[in-house]
């Protein structure tokens, strides 16, 4: 019998009007003992929240859960209030989605915190911990719009914008952009594989080496002339990729190599390499004008004579 409006009341006996005193008296000499020994946000019931229901009485800070227990109607925590659940239109998270799921599957918030999703395991990577990705799973968290990593790696361990599926590709061709996502190891493409750069000993392409350069953080970012090596050229040694940009002995010496004819000077106009050094036209003026003033001397020297 438990003291309820001044009467003793049997637990059993009490629909509403429930204190946070009387919950605790049941709770305890109940058996077994339960731990709902607060009162409901509206007495109707008692509780297993972390503190009081009611905010006068509370010494914690309210979580998902206490929001979810002390009052129903408002399940999910925004700041340090309990909130509707239709209120909330951004900065999902997991235990909002999961105390406003009301028994669905959406009960993991997506990448960006816009909606709840039905995915595995949660979108935010540290929470996921060691669980595997999959390509679903990206799908639900990233969603499929352009450049969204709705793909999962091909070890499982992230979510990656390839252009296709990193494990179910079908007959979508590989790219060296999506060997560098899905396979990092081996981020080179030959012949439509993708390939570890220490297994490339020649025919070495731009592109190629970029995606090794990115993963090992290298300086170099463009295949040399002979495509034997990356080498850490300003633009492409090839003359088509590299367009306008204009040829200096550096980037010649770099691209062509320094031995004997090798073409490792840049032309007096920058438009390609060639064996000789270029002389410049400030030099060649220069040899003009002396070659000039050497022919006066001599004409005046004639006269004197």
């Amino acid at each position: 019998m438990q003291l309820s409006f001044f009467s003793y009341t049997a637990c059993t006996s009490i629909n509403s009007g429930w204190n946070d005193n009387n919950c605790f008296i049941c709770a305890t000499t109940t058996v077994p003992p339960t731990y709902a020994i607060y009162a409901n946000g509206d007495d109707t019931s008692c509780v297993a929240s972390s503190d009081s229901c009611t905010d006068a009485k509370r010494n914690m800070d309210l979580t998902v859960g206490d929001c979810t227990l002390c009052t129903p109607n408002t399940p999910a925590l925004i700041g340090a209030t309990c909130t509707a659940c239709t209120s909330i239109t951004s900065a999902w998270t997991d235990a909002n989605c999961n105390a406003c799921a009301a028994g669905g599957s959406a009960v993991f918030a997506n990448t960006a915190g816009s909606s709840c999703v039905a995915s595995s395991f949660s979108g935010n990577q540290t929470t996921r911990s060691t669980n595997k990705w999959n390509d679903t799973d990206c799908d639900f968290c990233n969603g499929t719009t352009a450049n969204a990593a709705q793909y999962a790696s091909a070890d499982s361990s992230l979510c990656v914008a390839a252009s296709a599926s990193c494990t179910t590709r079908g007959s979508a061709a590989w790219t060296i952009g999506d060997c560098t996502l899905c396979t990092p190891n081996t981020p080179a493409l030959i012949c439509f594989t993708c390939t570890a750069c220490t297994s490339i000993t020649s025919a070495w392409t731009d592109a190629n080496f970029n995606a090794c350069a990115i993963i090992s953080k290298a300086k170099t970012n463009f295949a040399n002339t002979a495509g034997s090596s990356c080498v850490g050229a300003s633009y492409s040694c090839n003359q088509t990729t590299r367009s306008t940009n204009k040829w200096t002995d550096t980037d010649c010496g770099i691209c062509n190599g320094t031995t004997a004819n090798a073409d490792q000077y840049a032309s007096a106009d920058g438009s390609k390499c060639q064996v000789t050094k270029a002389v410049s036209n400030a030099n060649t003026a220069s040899t003009f004008s002396s070659q000039i003033f050497v022919s006066i001397l001599l004409v005046l020297s004639t006269f004197l004579i």
